[in-house]
């Protein structure tokens, strides 16, 4: 489908308005939509995003200096890697798949040091050069990452429903790229870090790293029953909630330079401290930009 200036700008304006209610606003990136054919094309293991920038032109997100984060909640009180085009620039692709429920994330990073987390699985990811990339598929916002040690007004009396409510109504992955890795921490993984819900390719050559992956969106996360869990449905001009978060350790400094959109204390645990992603469909021209506001949204329109 290829939509006019005018019909994509009403899908916008739409989408922009039905997202009022969920998220942080006047933050909206764009998500382009990914068909069976333009997979075809995409190999996640070939260690270059070359593919996705002929499929989707400029990139959804670039590092910029105003996203890093002054009190990171990895900062161990040691000297923490500073940021530089050279050392902690990046560009993001994100794309959506409509029968799926996957969203697709592709990224170059430069990186002149790429500090591995040495850890056995992807619950020490935190402890390396990572992202952790968290979706809310129906942009419904609230509190979504329960423990026992968390004192909540939502839940929970028993460590059952801990386990049913973590993670149900908004997810969080995280990714690496050497060894490649991407996943859940939370009670699921078995079944949710595997594909077809997951899947992830890697590289890192030189001072560039490559990381290319998809995870699904749920809109209610049953961790032991795949079969119960209910995907979020993607449509052209519908809003959700993301949030991506980029780390970057420069040893022998302890702490990692950290990048983040939002900027938002503990998104980890609150999905309205998103962002907004906004699906465009497939056929949109790439000279669609969505910046950081809808001013930026508008101003992207080309003739």
């Amino acid at each position: 489908m290829h939509l006019n200036r005018s019909s994509l700008l009403a899908v916008l304006v739409f989408a922009w308005l039905s997202s009022a209610h969920g998220h942080i606003l006047g933050k909206s990136f764009v998500v382009y939509e990914v068909t069976d054919e333009h997979l075809d094309q995409v190999d996640l293991y070939d260690g270059t995003v070359g593919e996705w920038e002929a499929l989707m032109g400029p990139p959804s997100l670039r590092a910029r200096p105003d996203w890093v984060h002054p009190a990171n909640f990895y900062d161990t009180g040691a000297i923490v890697t500073p940021y530089s085009v050279s050392d902690g620039d990046w560009r993001v692709w994100l794309a959506w798949h409509r029968s799926t429920s996957r969203i697709y994330v592709a990224m170059e990073r430069r990186d002149d040091a790429y500090v591995d987390s040495e850890g056995e699985d992807i619950s020490d990811a935190s402890k390396g050069d990572a992202i952790s990339f968290m979706i809310d598929g129906d942009h419904s916002g609230g509190e979504y990452s329960f423990h026992p040690h968390l004192t909540s007004d939502v839940c929970c009396e028993s460590d059952e429903e801990y386990r049913l409510a973590n993670e149900s109504q908004a997810q969080l992955y995280w990714a690496v790229a050497d060894p490649p890795g991407v996943g859940s921490i939370a009670a699921g993984g078995e079944w949710i870090n595997k594909s077809p819900f997951s899947e992830v390719g890697g590289a890192v050559m030189g001072n560039t790293t490559t990381l290319e992956f998809y995870v699904t969106a749920f809109d209610s996360l049953v961790w032991d029953s795949p079969d119960r869990s209910v995907r979020s449905v993607f449509s052209a001009g519908m809003v959700i909630g993301f949030e991506l978060e980029v780390l970057d350790y420069d040893e022998p400094v302890e702490s990692p330079l950290v990048l983040q959109i939002a900027k938002q204390a503990n998104p980890w645990r609150f999905a309205e401290r998103f962002v907004d992603g906004v699906l465009l469909p497939s056929g949109t021209p790439q000279t669609v930009v969505v910046d950081s506001t809808w001013g930026g949204l508008k101003a992207g329109f080309r003739p």
